[in-house]
């Protein structure tokens, strides 16, 4: 062990509580991990494991704490990502039947909650880190001046299984659907709570901000 170790951050995901049929709006701390469709999620949710199955070895002065962050979006977001990957489509899809809720945290919200967590050095344990509320296909495409098309879920799961083998750089695959179809919305109250933080930018805001960010670069 490096005794000058005192702490242990680990910025998971909220995909590492899978997308299931049984999600409910607002998954709190305690919710089982259950991905099993995106390697990204299903690789989170074996590495919080795995930490949990070390802290009985781990010195008991580390203090070890657990992020779950749900989908990061701003002006310095990767190329592909969630943002660049939806404004390269012609409109926006969702599930019929489906509302396709989704979470975006703004890069500079989350800068401000490590910002304050760096100097907090007993802050410890595990949190969800969102904005409190969720947007929807439908609003962002609404905003981005997008018509939506609404489609079974296996038809759209084979055109993101289409458009991932012609273009995978966009990060589109057919386990994306499962996620539209089952989302993972989190409950970010007890981080809000315990750290004395709020966002400034909601879902749609902290989107809607990467996209226009992005839009100028390219024109």
């Amino acid at each position: 062990e490096i005794k000058s170790v005192k702490r242990i951050i680990f910025a998971g995901s909220v995909s590492a509580y899978g997308a299931k049929k049984s999600n409910k709006l607002y998954l709190k701390e305690n919710a089982p991990l259950k991905a099993d469709t995106l390697k990204y999620g299903i690789n989170k949710k074996l590495m919080e494991e795995e930490i949990n199955r070390l802290k009985p070895s781990i010195r008991k002065d580390i203090n070890i704490l657990l992020l779950r962050i749900c989908t990061i979006v701003g002006p310095t977001e990767r190329n592909g990502g969630a943002v660049e990957a939806f404004l390269s489509l012609p409109c926006g899809f969702s599930i019929i039947g489906h509302d396709c809720p989704v979470q975006f945290i703004h890069e500079e919200d989350l800068l401000r909650i490590f910002d304050k967590i760096i100097n907090q050095p007993k802050f410890s344990g595990t949190y969800n880190v969102s904005p409190r509320k969720y947007t929807t296909i439908k609003e962002i495409s609404k905003n981005l001046d997008k018509f939506v098309i609404y489609i079974p879920y296996s038809i759209l799961y084979a055109l993101f299984f289409i458009i991932f083998r012609i273009k995978p750089s966009l990060g589109i695959s057919e386990n994306s659907v499962s996620y539209l179809a089952y989302p993972i919305i989190v409950d970010n109250s007890s981080i809000k709570k315990d750290l004395k933080i709020d966002s400034k930018y909601n879902s749609l805001s902290a989107f809607i901000e990467c996209a226009k960010s992005i839009q100028k670069i390219k024109k």
